[in-house]
């Protein structure tokens, strides 16, 4: 785990602290799984945050079990530190494509290979 508190953890801290609703134990779990993702060099999921934490992988599939309303995380985040303009980008280069099979057939931008397809 980091040992020296760095300015995500901080933001996050700031903005579960906003957030309505939300209890100690979530605002716990929220922070420390933060951490670990801060840490961690690998995917994120459960078996590697077990490795890499020190909760069991059970213990942190039960906490994603638990509601946490991370629109209004996000809302609220974008909100303390987002400016006046503000652009919603998607960008599904993690769809396969399957030539003229594809649903909605078009050229996408692929930001994994940097052109369209």
């Amino acid at each position: 785990m980091l040992k020296i508190k760095s300015n995500a953890i901080e933001v996050a801290e700031t903005t579960l602290s906003k957030v309505t609703g939300v209890t100690k134990p979530i605002t716990k779990s929220i922070i420390h799984t933060v951490e670990l993702w801060l840490g961690m060099n690998c995917r994120y999921i459960f078996s590697n945050m077990d490795r890499w934490g020190s909760m069991t992988e059970k213990s942190y599939r039960n906490g994603f079990k638990k509601f946490f309303d991370w629109l209004g995380f996000n809302f609220e985040l974008v909100k303390q530190h987002g400016g006046k303009e503000i652009i919603a980008v998607f960008d599904p280069s993690y769809i396969k494509k399957s030539w003229k099979q594809t649903y909605g057939l078009g050229m996408f931008w692929s930001g994994v290979r940097q052109r369209a397809l």
